[in-house]
C-alpha cells in the first residue's frame, strides 16, 4: 500500500487522512497537553481499527492548578456523548467516552478545552500494528491536532522540522533532569515542578545513576523505572503511585512513608530496605525480593504477594487484607493469617513446562486451602529419590510444594519425603508390611515388587494410604490398605484426585460409612 499520510500534494484534511491510517492499525493512541487558567489538561484519544469498522475512545484528565475552584460547574453531558468517570485522585480528575468518529471525538474535546493553549510539543504516541509510523506518523499527528484546534498545517518541510525540534526539546529536558535528579533537594524541587506529562516525556530512568542519592519527596508517579538503582538512597516520602518498578532495585533504601499503590514492582529488590508506615497497597509485587525489609506498618492490602519471600522481613503491624498468594509465597515462622484477612491463595496448576499430569490441583487448592506458610517444601527430590530407591509422580511433588507437611481431615497424615520424619514413615512401613507377609497374614506385592504396595499417608486407625508402584510413577493407582484388609482397595487415578474424591465422600467404604462435613475439609501443618 502506498502511504500518502503526510504528501504534500493530497488535498485530503489531517484528520480525514488519520481516519484512514487508523482503520488499518490495531491501535493508536495519543496525547496532548492543553494549559488552561485553573491547571492543565491532559487529552486523550485511542482508536482501535478493524478490516471495516473503528472504534474510539477519548477523554482527558484535569489537573487541578493553583486558580481551580472546586464550586465551578463539571462538563455537563451532551448530545451523542455520555462521559464515564475514570477516577479522581487528590488534584485530578478524568473522564472518558466512546465514540466511533476520529472527528468527533476531537471536535468535543476542543469543544471542552479549547479555551486553553495547547501545547503541540507535548504530543506522545503509542501504535500497535500500524501502517504508518514513526516520524511519518509524529508529522501527521501533529497536523491532525492543529487543524483540530483551528491553527494552520504547515507544509511537510516545516511538520518535519517542528517534529525534529520537538526532539531535540525532549532530549534536552531529559538531560537537565538527569542533572536535576542527581543534585539533593534543589534538583528535586526542579524536577517536582515539571507537568506530569513532561516528567513521562523524560522516558526511563533506567540510565541515571540514583544509588546514594537524597531523592527525599521525589514525584515519580506514572514514571517509566524499569531497571533503575535506587540501593542506599533515600526515597523517605518519595511518590510512585502507578509507576513502572519492575527489576527495580531498592536494596538497602529509606523507603519510610513513601506511596507505591498500584505501582508493578515485579522482581523488584526491597533487601534490607527501611519501608516503615509506606503504602503498598494494590501493586503487584509477584517475585519481588523482601529480604531483611522492615515492612512495619506498611499498607499491602490487595497486593499480589505470588512468589515472594517474606520469611525474613520485619512485619510488625503491617496490613495483608486480601492479598494473594501462592505455593511459593513464604511468610515469617510466628506469622498467622488471621481469617478475617481474607487472604486469596492464586496458586497455578503448571508448575513448570515439565508438569503435564491432569490433577486438578487447583479444585484440591480452592476445597482445601493449603497453609499461608507450608512446612517442608525445598529438598533434593533426585537425591532423596535415589536414597529411597523410588521415583515419586510428579502431581506428589506438587502436592507436597502446595501444603507440605501436615494433615488432611485433621487425620490423614503425609508422608513428606522431603523430611527424615516422611522418610522413616515410608521405609518403617514397608518393613512392617514385610513382617506381616512373614507371618502369613497378607500376601499382595509390596514396593520395589511389580504393582507393589508403596505408602504415602496414614490416620489414627492404623490405614495405610498407598500406590500400587508399577509402571511409570504418573500413572500409579492410589488407594487405601485398612487396617484390617486383605488387599488394598485403589482407584485408577493420581493422589490429588484421589484426595478431592475422598474429600467428596466418593470412597464411602474407605472413609468407613463416615462422611465430610465442609468443617472437616481442613489441612493442618505438623
Amino acid at each position: 500500500m502506498m502511504d500518502n499520510s503526510n504528501d504534500k500534494t493530497n488535498p485530503t484534511p489531517p484528520i480525514a487522512r488519520f481516519e484512514s491510517v487508523a482503520l488499518q492499525a490495531n491501535m493508536i493512541r495519543f496525547s496532548i497537553r492543553v494549559d488552561i487558567p485553573e491547571g492543565y489538561v491532559i487529552l486523550v484519544l485511542i482508536s482501535h481499527g478493524t478490516t471495516d469498522d473503528l472504534q474510539v475512545e477519548a477523554g482527558y484528565t484535569f489537573y487541578h492548578g493553583p486558580e481551580y475552584d472546586d464550586t465551578a460547574p463539571a462538563l455537563s453531558e451532551k448530545p451523542g456523548r455520555s462521559l464515564s468517570s475514570m477516577g479522581s485522585q487528590s488534584g485530578s480528575e478524568s473522564y472518558m467516552w466512546f465514540d466511533e468518529s476520529i472527528a468527533n471525538s476531537l471536535h468535543w474535546l476542543v469543544e471542552d478545552w479549547g479555551h486553553g493553549e495547547p501545547d503541540f510539543d507535548s504530543i506522545k504516541i503509542e501504535t500497535k500494528k500500524s501502517p504508518v509510523k514513526g516520524a511519518k506518523l509524529k508529522q501527521l499527528i501533529l497536523a491532525v491536532c492543529l487543524e483540530a484546534f483551528g491553527r494552520e498545517v504547515p507544509g511537510n518541510e516545516d511538520l518535519v522540522d517542528r517534529v525534529k525540534q520537538t526532539q531535540k526539546k525532549h532530549k534536552d529536558l531529559r538531560s537537565q533532569c538527569f542533572e536535576w535528579l542527581q543534585n539533593g533537594s534543589a534538583g528535586i524541587a526542579n524536577w517536582n515542578q515539571l507537568r506530569v506529562d513532561e516528567r513521562e516525556a523524560v522516558g526511563n530512568l533506567g540510565k541515571c545513576q540514583l544509588s546514594n542519592r537524597d531523592l527525599r519527596n521525589v514525584r515519580f508517579g506514572n514514571q517509566d523505572l524499569r531497571g533503575s538503582d535506587f540501593r542506599e538512597a533515600n526515597l523517605q516520602g518519595a511518590r510512585f503511585g502507578g509507576a513502572d518498578c519492575r527489576d527495580v532495585d531498592f536494596s538497602g533504601a529509606n523507603l519510610s512513608e513513601t506511596w507505591l499503590s498500584g505501582a508493578k514492582l515485579l522482581h523488584a529488590n526491597f533487601s534490607n530496605a527501611l519501608c516503615r508506615d509506606a503504602t503498598i497497597r494494590a501493586t503487584d509485587c509477584r517475585n519481588a525480593i523482601f529480604a531483611g525489609t522492615d515492612l512495619s506498618n506498611v499498607d499491602l492490602s490487595f497486593t499480589d504477594l505470588r512468589g515472594v519471600d517474606l520469611s525474613s522481613a520485619k512485619l510488625d503491624g503491617v496490613q495483608l487484607f486480601r492479598v494473594m498468594y501462592d505455593e511459593q509465597t513464604r511468610f515469617p515462622r510466628k506469622f498467622v493469617a488471621e481469617p478475617e484477612l481474607e487472604m486469596q491463595y492464586k496458586g497455578s496448576l503448571q508448575r513448570g513446562p515439565e508438569y503435564k499430569t491432569d490433577a486438578p490441583l487447583d479444585e484440591l487448592l480452592t476445597l482445601i486451602p493449603p497453609p499461608v506458610k507450608p512446612a517442608h517444601t525445598a529438598g533434593d527430590w533426585a537425591k532423596i529419590e535415589a536414597e529411597l530407591g523410588v521415583v515419586f509422580p510428579d502431581d506428589f511433588k506438587h502436592l507436597i510444594a502446595s501444603y507440605g507437611s501436615g494433615r488432611f481431615f485433621n487425620d490423614l497424615n503425609i508422608f513428606n519425603p522431603l523430611t527424615s520424619r516422611g522418610r522413616e514413615s515410608i521405609t518403617t512401613s514397608l518393613e512392617m508390611l514385610e513382617d506381616l507377609r512373614e507371618a502369613c497374614e497378607y500376601l499382595w506385592p509390596i514396593h520395589p515388587e511389580e504393582a507393589g504396595i508403596l505408602p504415602w499417608g496414614d490416620d489414627s486407625n492404623g490405614n495405610y494410604f498407598c500406590w500400587l508402584a508399577g509402571g511409570e510413577p504418573n500413572d500409579w493407582p492410589t488407594g487405601q490398605l485398612g487396617h484390617d484388609a486383605d488387599e488394598p482397595e485403589s482407584d485408577n487415578v493420581n493422589i490429588v484426585t484421589f484426595l478431592l474424591n475422598y474429600a467428596r465422600n466418593q470412597y464411602p467404604e474407605m472413609q468407613g460409612g463416615l462422611t465430610f462435613e465442609k468443617s472437616d475439609l481442613t489441612f493442618s501443618t505438623t
